[in-house]
């Protein structure tokens, strides 16, 4: 996420210079926005997912007895114990 970020804040800045600099900001704000939203509302169901959906299928009520780390489609791929 960060480098896809860098490459287009480069690659705004590498068509403007300083009299402009304002408007290549926000040229890169608008270009972005829409990706980072979507990357932050996967974080969240997977976050979601993985602190409270858990626990209603162990059928123990209480999310913090470990931490499943799961892939974009929702699969587990790791569980770590929380103490």
């Amino acid at each position: 996420m960060a480098m896809e970020s860098a490459a287009v804040l480069a690659g705004e800045l590498t068509r403007t210079d300083s009299t402009y600099l304002e408007q290549a900001l926000d040229h890169y704000v608008t270009r972005r926005r829409d990706r980072v939203d979507e990357v932050q509302q996967k974080s969240r169901q997977i976050g979601t997912f993985a602190l409270f959906d858990h626990c209603c299928v162990n059928g123990d009520p209480r999310p913090d007895r470990e931490v499943l780390l799961a892939g974009s489609d929702g699969r587990v791929l790791s569980r770590l114990p929380v103490q």
